[in-house]
């Protein structure tokens, strides 16, 4: 009978998307991308596997040198652990399925209006700028996830028309930052807007295969806030914060 051995460490985070498996390795803003039938070993090996992914009938007594070459290269990357106290359980990621985005087209409040609204617009715009450009990709995903946690209050993130407005006012803001778009800064920086405003949604970093390609949005229960459902459907959430 097959027994865990080891733990997914703390810091990474999985899921598979076709052919492949994609492993996050927060701690070095790094992605690895693993053939199935590569991973087919390992993954009963891993607290947690069984009920999070799909079943295997793989053995360990029947595991392949290749697939033991495997096993020791992510533990000497720390993808792996055998502590408990370093590593976690390997699940997916549960986020509900985006069903609705914010449509920018929509008519918003005034010119006037959204002046006044600069200051907090260029606040977060800032933050966000030298967040990314002066903390690890670890330590500002680590404080977006607490923050969240501390002050999330689930009856305020409600896609109402306040809410909307507030996306409509960072959208027509976003042209003076002088900064080009890039789905980690403008998802960050409208995370910042939103906050000063006591609203929390999740970040959600996504990933696709042949080719890879990762994206991230921001999003409150199915509501997508910063991109269409065309745009994030094809991409398998592998974190969200």
């Amino acid at each position: 009978m097959n027994r865990p051995q080891y733990f997914l460490s703390s810091h990474v985070f999985v899921c598979a998307v076709e052919l492949h498996w994609i492993i996050l390795d927060v701690s070095r803003d790094k992605y690895l991308c693993i053939h199935k039938r590569h991973f087919a070993h390992l993954g009963p090996q891993l607290h947690g596997w069984s009920g999070a992914f799909e079943p295997t009938d793989c053995r360990l007594d029947e595991i392949s040198p290749d697939a033991i070459a495997l096993t020791a290269d992510l533990l000497q990357q720390k993808i792996l652990t055998q502590d408990p106290a370093r590593g976690k359980q390997t699940d997916a990621v549960k986020i509900p399925a985006p069903t609705v985005a914010f449509n920018p087209r929509r008519v918003g409040p005034s010119k006037a209006l959204q002046l006044l609204y600069a200051p907090a617009f260029l606040l977060a715009s800032a933050r966000a700028d030298y967040y990314l450009k002066r903390r690890s990709f670890a330590k500002v995903t680590h404080a977006v996830d607490a923050r969240r946690h501390h002050k999330y209050e689930p009856r305020r993130m409600v896609h109402d028309g306040s809410v909307e407005s507030l996306l409509f006012i960072f959208n027509a803001l976003r042209p003076i930052y002088p900064r080009d778009y890039l789905c980690l800064f403008d998802s960050l920086a409208l995370i910042e807007f939103l906050a000063q405003y006591g609203l929390f949604p999740r970040w959600v970093f996504g990933v696709s295969a042949d080719p890879f390609c990762a994206h991230c949005w921001v999003q409150d229960g199915g509501f997508v806030m910063n991109d269409t459902l065309e745009r994030v459907f094809p991409y398998r959430p592998i974190m969200s914060v």
